[in-house]
C-alpha cells in the first residue's frame, strides 16, 4: 500500500506542537507520553490513528484494510485525535501540578 506524504510525523507531531510540549519534554519523554496515552484509546480508535497518523496510510487504504467506510475512518480518526489532545492536556496539567509541589 502507498503511504501519504505526511509519513510517521503527521498528526502525532502536530499534536505535540499544538500543546507546546517541546518546551517541557525531551523527544523520548514526548514519545513515552504519546505511547501511554495511545494505550488508553479504545482499540477501534487506536488502530485507525496509528495507521493514518503514525504509519501514514491514506484514509481509503485504511478503510479497505479494515473493511469499513471512509467516513467511519474519518470519524474515528477525529475522535481519536480529540481524545488524545484532551488526555495530553491532562498529563501536562498533572506534570505542572506535580512540579509545583516539589
Amino acid at each position: 500500500m502507498a503511504r501519504s506524504e505526511n509519513g510517521p510525523t503527521g498528526k502525532s507531531a502536530s499534536l505535540f506542537e499544538r500543546e507546546n510540549l517541546d518546551d517541557q519534554y525531551t523527544h523520548v519523554e514526548r514519545c513515552e507520553i504519546l505511547a501511554a496515552v495511545l494505550k488508553e484509546l479504545p482499540a477501534k480508535l487506536r488502530v485507525i490513528f496509528v495507521l493514518c497518523d503514525i504509519e501514514g496510510f491514506r484514509l481509503k487504504e485504511v478503510a479497505a484494510k479494515l473493511g469499513v467506510s471512509e467516513s467511519a475512518v474519518k470519524t474515528r480518526r477525529c475522535r481519536a485525535s480529540r481524545l488524545l489532545r484532551e488526555r495530553v492536556k491532562e498529563v501536562r496539567s498533572l506534570a505542572k501540578f506535580s512540579a509545583q509541589l516539589k
